[in-house]
C-alpha cells in the first residue's frame, strides 16, 4: 500500500470511530433518562409501600382490639 492510502484508510479509521462514539454518547444519554425515570418510579412506590405498610398496622392493632371481650 501506498502511503496515501494507509493515510487514507486510517482516517475513514477515524470518523468511523467518531461516529460510533457519537452514536453511544446518544445511547448513554438516553439510559441516564431511563435511570432517572426509573429512580423516580421506585421513590413513588418506596412511597406507597410505606402507606400500605401504615394501613395494614393499624388494621391489625383495630382488629387485636376488638378481640377482646369484656369478663362476665
Amino acid at each position: 500500500m501506498s502511503l496515501l492510502s494507509e493515510a487514507t484508510s486510517a482516517l475513514k479509521n477515524v470518523v468511523l470511530m467518531q461516529s460510533n462514539i457519537e452514536r453511544l454518547e446518544k445511547v448513554t444519554d438516553r439510559q441516564d433518562q431511563d435511570i432517572a425515570g426509573i429512580r423516580e418510579a421506585m421513590s413513588k412506590l418506596s412511597e406507597r409501600l410505606v402507606r400500605l405498610e401504615t394501613i395494614i398496622d393499624e388494621a391489625r392493632a383495630d382488629a387485636r382490639a376488638q378481640r377482646r371481650l369484656p369478663k362476665e
